[in-house]
């Protein structure tokens, strides 16, 4: 039986990762000398642990393994949020800095500040969603110990189910939209020359689509588990 969570949107966009990180990305790092550049080598680190990091976790959910992925999918999401800031911060850097000694193409340093702006939004949503189940799945636990029933109840049942789906679909847009948005900008140069600018939007406006149906599997999936 196949994993519940492995599907075609994780494996295309666990397969653009790989592909990026792994294959295209290298032989520039090399060319580039990038671990002589500190402040470029502390940004790709903490990108290839935000990145990985949410491969991980979009495949090992909490109930995945019978529930024994929940502390991994925990603290592999605690490391990925402390990486994604770090990233951001020393992208931000590299992008902007006028004095360093190699300085990005503004498309490029426009497209990846998009990208970084959008993972530090979705990081800091989905926290606080997560932070909100949480809070609110003790509130409906205790009211039920209570034999407490009724509208209150209820409200908080609907309140805890919205904050899960918005945990979901922000962490989906980190992995796709916003870790994605670096190969999404290589893979639009791949595409022919002519199409210009509408080679970015694009790739950028398939990774927006892809969002709302790959966040539902998650939905049908949770709710399966009940």
């Amino acid at each position: 039986m196949l994993p519940k969570n492995l599907n075609i949107y994780w494996i295309v966009a666990s397969s653009v990762a790989i592909w990026f990180l792994f294959i295209h990305s290298p032989p520039f790092f090399i060319r580039r000398k990038v671990f002589q550049d500190g402040p470029l080598a502390t940004h790709l680190a903490g990108a290839y642990t935000i990145y990985l990091a949410c491969m991980f976790n979009t495949m090992f959910t909490p109930s995945t393994l019978h529930g024994k992925a929940h502390p991994w999918h925990v603290w592999v999401g605690r490391i990925g949020m402390v990486a994604g800031i770090v990233s951001f911060v020393f992208g931000l850097y590299c992008a902007w800095w006028p004095y360093r000694q190699i300085i990005p193409p503004l498309s490029f340093s426009i497209g990846i500040t998009f990208g970084g702006g959008m993972q530090i939004l979705t990081q800091k949503n989905g926290y606080n969603a997560i932070r909100r189940f949480g809070r609110l799945k003790l509130e409906v636990e205790a009211m039920e110990k209570a034999n407490k029933r009724g509208e209150v109840l209820d409200k908080l049942k609907e309140e805890k189910e919205g904050a899960l789906r918005s945990h979901i679909y922000n962490m989906v847009c980190l992995f796709v939209a916003a870790c994605g948005i670096p190969a999404g900008l290589r893979l639009a140069d791949m595409l022919p020359e002519l199409l210009g600018p509408l080679r970015l939007v694009a790739v950028i406006a398939l990774t927006q689509v892809a969002i709302k149906p790959y966040g539902d599997t998650f939905i049908t999936s949770t709710n399966k588990d009940k």
